[in-house]
């Protein structure tokens, strides 16, 4: 009897599955460039791709028409939510036009240092000529 009890509350640990690895940037970047402009996302708070004929807009316009307050003092408004949610999407919307310009920039140098990689070499090569041409006419 005291086997049994003792076997009862020891609990097997039980190992987890593995979690999947979070996405890289380049797959968000991907998968915001795949979304419709009519998304959840961009559509919740009034956002850039709002329009009064998106679903979500048309099922909750009038909800709290009848059962609106001011906001306390300490709350901000739907107006400020909405606002810093905007200066929020500015911001990441020019994070990712100056992460492309970067992109873009970087691979430009890359071609013009292997260029001047090229004509350093070819400089070289003509100075070698230059010397052994100069050598061969005082000899």
């Amino acid at each position: 009897m005291l086997m049994q009890r003792s076997m009862a509350k020891q609990k097997v640990p039980v190992p987890l599955p593995k979690r999947p690895e979070p996405p890289t940037l380049e797959e968000m970047i991907e998968d915001i460039k795949k979304t419709a402009d009519d998304d959840i996302v961009f559509t919740l708070m009034g956002g850039p791709y709002s329009s009064p004929s998106t679903p979500l807009s048309s099922k909750t316009s009038g909800l709290m028409n009848d059962s609106y307050e001011e906001p306390s003092p300490g709350q901000p408004s739907v107006d400020t939510a909405t606002d810093e949610n905007d200066a929020y999407y500015e911001k990441a919307k020019k994070y990712m036009e100056k992460n492309e310009y970067l992109k873009k920039t970087s691979q430009k140098l890359t071609t013009q240092y292997a260029e001047l990689e090229n004509t350093g070499k070819q400089l070289a090569q003509s100075v070698e000529q230059l010397k052994n041409e100069t050598a061969k006419i005082k000899h």
